[in-house]
């Protein structure tokens, strides 16, 4: 591994957001690999169905550009719809296959904890060699690391949602991905900004102490996460424990049927 390809992989290490890494890192396997096209996929559960979300791609003699995502589950690609892909994820190993002459499907998991969180696609004219293989792998070792780290200053400690802080510097971000994906369809397509507060929380605090106050945050957030699909995003806003409420921001995209939103937040209540 020569140094051009060690300071491509310390500049991945200098953004701040997932978008930007996923990016750097799918342009430093193309120049690294010689490869036709790199891209990065998330898996996605649709009520028990796996997807593939594309996170990122670049081609050989073109820039990346930003992925327009869909906000409908239903029309990402199911995971079992491609073998090698699906037995990439079971085995949690590489898998190379040649789909046509002269063309080679090379397949790595992503890993985040114990379990593959997403796929590593690279098409390209020869096998990987087992080398190179170590050397992709260590590349997504990185990876995952430095998500983590970003992880550590996005989420809230006790619930796992995204924070305040994340909120407020991702909300431009997401109207611009917004405005990409109507451009991409012609059409704009509703999306909604939710607030749910926790009534009489405080009251909770104060009768019964912080800790069961923590669990019922931990309840609520668990439901929230149930009930919201894996591309919607749900933030926590108000980690203050004196006010009267505790706070969750959810940005929602609609689904093709439009009555999602009303659904989940039925969902939501509980004794």
């Amino acid at each position: 591994m020569n140094d051009v390809i060690l300071n491509s992989i310390a500049e991945t290490t200098t953004h701040r957001d997932r978008d930007g890494v996923h990016c750097a890192i799918v342009q430093l396997l193309l120049d690294f690999l010689d490869a036709e096209s790199v891209a990065i996929y998330s898996l996605v559960d649709d009520g028990g169905v796996t997807r593939l979300l594309n996170y990122a791609e670049v081609s050989r003699g073109n820039k990346h550009t930003p992925q327009v995502r869909s906000n409908d589950l239903s029309t990402l690609r199911e995971l079992s719809e491609i073998p090698e892909w699906e037995s990439c994820v079971h085995r949690q190993q590489v898998v190379q296959y040649t789909p046509s002459v002269g063309i080679v499907h090379a397949v790595l998991p992503i890993e985040a904890e114990r379990e593959v969180a997403g796929l590593l696609f690279i098409n390209c004219r020869t096998r990987l060699r087992a080398r190179v293989i170590d050397h992709i792998n260590a590349i997504l070792r990185i990876l995952k690391n430095h998500l983590a780290l970003l992880d550590y200053g996005e989420l809230d400690t006790l619930t796992g949602m995204l924070n305040r802080k994340t909120y407020e510097a991702s909300f431009e971000k997401l109207r611009q991905r917004l405005r990409l994906a109507d451009a991409a369809r012609g059409m704009k397509e509703p999306s909604w900004l939710g607030l749910v507060d926790i009534d009489k929380f405080k009251c909770i605090n104060d009768n019964y102490g912080h800790l069961f106050g923590d669990e019922v945050l931990l309840l609520v957030s668990q439901l929230m996460k149930k009930s919201f699909r894996g591309t919607d995003q749900l933030f926590r806003r108000n980690c203050v424990r004196s006010t009267a409420g505790d706070h969750r921001s959810i940005r929602v995209s609609a689904s093709r049927s439009g009555n999602h939103q009303p659904r989940v937040l039925t969902n939501l209540s509980y004794g």
